[in-house]
């Protein structure tokens, strides 16, 4: 099961910039041990990882525009897993309707950005999503030396 994940459950890739060709970017998946790959997520996992690259910064330059999901440390990938995992167990009754939405709103809500649940897709429980959100605390992304994302 994926959300059981451990960091020792994920080959990195080396993702070098010499090594990595953009141009073949979509044919590149990293491989879990297990046998999964990254399309063995769910919608709401993948959903909350696209978010976070695509709302946070290095230098001025959004990471998804340099990077992916493939450029992500073991480390912080099994972190943004199990963060999923267990919002999702708790509180699946209030987001079953839009899964997609709803990862894209946990990384938008805990991270206090200017939208997420309490802005109005969630009327009956967008303050209760919210509050859940904001216990999981602020994450902030960065590039390390080694061009991976870390968390």
């Amino acid at each position: 099961m994926i959300s059981n994940l451990k960091s020792s459950d994920i080959e990195q890739v080396d993702l070098s910039r010499k090594a990595f060709n953009p141009v073949k970017r979509k044919e590149f998946t990293m491989k879990l041990q297990n046998g999964m790959t990254l399309d063995d997520l769910d919608t709401f996992t993948r959903a909350y990882i696209e978010c976070a690259l695509w709302s946070s910064l290095d230098d001025e330059t959004l990471l998804d525009q340099d990077h992916d999901i493939t450029s992500i440390s073991k480390e912080c990938l099994t972190a943004m897993i199990a963060d999923c995992a267990k919002f999702q167990t708790e509180n699946m009754d209030m987001i079953i309707n839009d899964l997609s939405q709803a990862g894209h709103d946990f990384w938008l809500t805990r991270n206090h950005h200017g939208a997420g649940f309490w802005d109005g897709e969630y009327p009956r429980n967008g303050d209760v999503l919210t509050a859940k959100s904001h216990e999981y605390g602020k994450c902030d992304l960065y590039i390390g030396d080694d061009g991976l994302i870390y968390c």
